[in-house]
């Protein structure tokens, strides 16, 4: 996870025990994907991890603008959970 933003975190293991003992059934536990920018993941891991974002500010003066304006699929960690009320 690239910024802790929750107070509450499951795994995909417990997440999907929870749903169960709550009456879900067929709980599906899938990648969650977001649509990111080099320099937008370079922006969000500033605070976060100071090392890294000095290793990728230098990267930034060589990786072209083009490629550090593309949008690329990251999956951070998160996921996505479908379940159907038993």
């Amino acid at each position: 996870m690239i910024q802790p933003q929750h107070y509450i975190l499951f795994s995909k293991k417990s997440i999907k025990i929870a749903l169960e003992k709550a009456g879900y059934k067929d709980v599906s536990v899938i990648p969650a994907y977001k649509v990111v920018s080099y320099n937008y993941l370079l922006y969000k891991i500033e605070k976060l991890n100071p090392n890294l974002f000095k290793i990728g500010q230098k990267l930034k003066h060589i990786i072209p603008r083009k490629l550090r304006n593309k949008l690329f699929n990251v999956n951070i960690g998160e996921f996505m959970v479908i379940a159907r009320l038993g």
